[in-house]
């Protein structure tokens, strides 16, 4: 996962809820 927050702009995993949606985001590229 921290290729994942990576991609986010580097953010920790403790910003789950912050970067939790972009997930989908990422995905859909």
């Amino acid at each position: 996962m921290g290729n994942i927050s990576f991609f986010l702009g580097g953010k920790p995993a403790s910003d789950g809820p912050e970067w939790a949606p972009n997930l989908e985001a990422v995905r859909a590229t």
